[in-house]
Parts: C-alpha cells; sequence; structure tokens
C-alpha cells in the first residue's frame, strides 16, 4: 500500500483561492505549474491528486479553462505577447493551420476509373487530342 495522500481540504482550499486570485502572486496567467509553486508541491503530485479526487480534477480544469480564457482575451486586446498566446493556446487545441482532406470521393488516394463507354464520342476524341498532346509535349 501506498503513503497516504497529502492532499488535505487546506491544500484544495488554497489550490481554489490560487485559481480565483492568481493575479496576487503576480502571475499573468493561471497555470498548474504557478498552482505549485503557490502551495509548494510538484506539478506531478496536482496531477495524481486529479486522478485520485473528481473534486481536485475540477480545480486542476478550472486552471486549464481560467488559462485559456485569459490567454485568448489577452491576445485579443493585445495585452500579451502574440507568441505566448499562440504557444498556450496550442495547449488548449487552437491551431492556424489549414486541415486538407486529400481523399477521393470513395475515400482512397486512387483516381477514379472511368467507363470509357458512357463517354459522348465528342468527350473521348477531346480525350485523345489531349492524351496526343501530352506525348507531343
Amino acid at each position: 500500500m501506498g503513503r497516504p495522500t497529502k492532499l488535505t481540504d487546506e491544500l484544495k482550499a488554497a489550490c481554489l483561492a490560487y485559481v480565483q486570485d492568481y493575479e496576487m502572486h503576480n502571475h499573468a496567467v493561471p497555470s498548474v505549474a504557478g498552482m505549485a509553486v503557490v502551495v509548494g508541491v510538484s506539478r506531478s503530485t496536482l496531477y495524481r491528486w486529479g486522478t485520485e479526487s473528481s473534486e481536485f480534477k475540477d480545480i486542476l480544469d478550472a486552471v486549464n479553462e481560467m488559462q485559456e480564457f485569459q490567454a485568448l482575451n489577452g491576445g485579443l486586446t493585445n495585452t500579451f505577447n502574440a507568441q505566448i498566446v499562440k504557444l498556450l493556446l496550442g495547449k488548449h487545441g487552437y491551431h492556424d493551420k489549414v486541415d486538407s482532406d486529400l481523399k477521393s470521393s470513395d475515400g482512397s488516394m486512387t483516381p477514379r476509373a472511368v467507363d470509357a463507354s458512357t463517354l459522348s464520342d465528342n468527350t473521348l476524341e477531346e480525350l485523345m487530342r489531349a492524351r496526343r498532346a501530352e506525348s507531343d509535349e
């Protein structure tokens, strides 16, 4: 059996107080690292407590939600450094890349085969001309 937990009601209250008043500690945004420093335990201990206690997990979620909100607000009002905001918001699922779907309609990357018997004579002639022009180049 492991050591008994040091997570007391007083520590929970101190962690919750940090979320609500992190600025008192001169922190621009709340963070789990900042909470760890303020209450005097390691970050890994805080995360472990989050797996052991749903109440404490809610406190960790509140830190992350407040961090997301403050970073987003600071970025929009230009009060925070844009690169730091980008890094912080990346942790919360924000990104500036464009997702491209390069799949064909059947879900593969294979070009769809065309049944030549369904094409008109004009279309077949145009395709043949285009093919000849490609081979002449």
